[in-house]
Order: structure tokens, then C-alpha cells, then sequence
């Protein structure tokens, strides 16, 4: 079995985040003593992955440099620019040529996911590509009535309901990474769509760990809230 290498997504504007990622990018924003960048970085290691490389774009000169001064025993970190914004699969066609499968990951995500089984349950499938899912509940604030026609069967008083979502964590196959075209823009649920619509194998991997990603500014305030989660790293 090929080595898994992986590709973290650090090239966003981090638009939601803009009071704060005007100067810096937002993989390089501090949650405790560490840049979310570096979170992220030491937790692939720690997955027994040995390569990454780092997507860049929005003030991409400042990650190079955060980059060139870390040094992770036993991780090899390169990098890929983005000319203009490829989306979140679209740097994937960046990659030199190469029989590993990728795992790719966005670069705001923070989470405790079980990545080395993902990639041992991906390399063990025949999928095209693996999703890393969460399930993630929504409290209904109404009561969730249940009908045939006008007649009432039943009733939830505020239910919670259960849904799986995309954590922005995939395992990808090189056969997919090779028919992307480069510097083309593609974003990940746009590249599993067609992939289900060509016939191809997409899975899912569930975990039940931490998993959130710095989507806002009410996310990033969480997070550090609650960092000593991410100090052990």
C-alpha cells in the first residue's frame, strides 16, 4: 500500500473572520499558544502521515514564512500557491505526480477525528473517495408535529434531530486528483457530486470526536475558550 500524504487548505480570504484576517490568513490566527495552521499540522503528524503540503493564496507569503521557522520532527512540509483561488479541491491538481492517496483538509477545521483509521478504512475500500462525517444536533425550539393530511399522529415537544455533516477532512484517490485540470477552480461537494453522478464509489468515515471548524467569529471566540483542548498537541 502506497504512503497517504496529505494537503491542508490554507488559501481562503477567511471572509467571516474579516475583522481579524485583513493582516493575517486565518490558518495562522493563535488558539492558545499555537496558530490553527500548526494544530492542524501536528495532528497529521501524529497520524503517521510524513509529507504535506500546505495550499496557499490570501497573504500566502506570511504562511511561507510561519512555515519556514516550524519545524515538526518527522514531517516534511511543502508548499503549493494558488495563483487565484482554486476552491477546496481545485489545488489538489497542484500536487507533483505521484500513486499515494490524499488526505485533504481544510485549513480552519480543529478536532480530535480518528485520522489514522480513516485512512487505513479508506485504503481498505474501493472508494474514489472518503468523506470524514460528524453527526451534529439541532435542537428544534417548536414542537415537531407529525400528520396524515389534516389528522394529527403525534407530537415532539422540541426535538433534537440528528444530521451528518461534512468536517471539510477527505481521503482522496490519485485516479481523481489526475482528471482535475490545473489552475481550474473546484470545490469539494461539486468534485463528490459528479463523482456519484460518473458511478464512482464515495464513502463515509463517522467519528465521534471533537470536530469544529473557525467558520465565524463566534467559532473562533469558542475555540479559544476552550484551547488548553489543543495545548497537548
Amino acid at each position: 500500500m502506497a504512503e497517504t500524504i496529505a494537503v491542508v487548505m490554507a488559501g481562503g480570504l477567511g471572509t467571516r473572520l474579516r475583522s481579524l484576517t485583513v493582516a493575517v490568513p486565518k490558518p495562522l490566527l493563535p488558539v492558545g499558544s499555537r496558530a490553527i495552521l500548526e494544530i492542524i499540522l501536528r495532528q497529521i503528524q501524529r497520524a503517521g502521515i510524513e509529507r504535506v503540503y500546505v495550499s496557499i493564496g490570501y497573504r500566502g507569503y506570511l504562511v511561507k514564512a510561519f512555515l519556514r521557522d516550524l519545524a515538526i520532527d518527522g514531517l516534511c512540509i511543502e508548499v503549493l500557491e494558488e495563483d487565484e483561488p482554486l476552491g477546496t479541491a481545485g489545488a489538489l491538481a497542484l500536487l507533483p505526480p505521484g500513486d499515494e492517496d490524499v488526505f485533504s483538509m481544510n485549513g480552519d477545521v480543529l478536532t480530535r477525528a480518528p485520522i489514522a483509521e480513516a485512512i487505513a478504512s479508506h485504503a481498505a475500500s474501493t472508494a474514489s473517495l472518503t468523506m470524514l462525517v460528524h453527526r451534529h444536533p439541532v435542537p428544534l425550539p417548536y414542537g415537531l408535529v407529525d400528520t396524515d393530511g389534516a389528522r394529527v399522529l403525534g407530537i415532539q415537544e422540541k426535538p433534537t434531530v440528528d444530521f451528518r455533516v461534512a468536517t471539510g477532512m477527505y481521503l482522496v484517490r490519485r485516479s481523481v486528483i489526475d482528471a482535475l485540470k490545473v489552475g481550474e477552480r473546484v470545490d469539494m461537494p461539486d468534485l463528490i457530486t459528479s463523482l456519484i453522478a460518473g458511478g464512482q464509489e464515495v464513502r463515509s468515515f463517522e467519528f465521534h470526536e471533537l470536530w469544529t471548524d473557525v467558520a465565524d467569529l463566534a467559532d473562533y471566540e469558542k475555540v479559544n475558550l476552550n484551547s488548553s483542548e489543543w495545548e497537548d498537541l
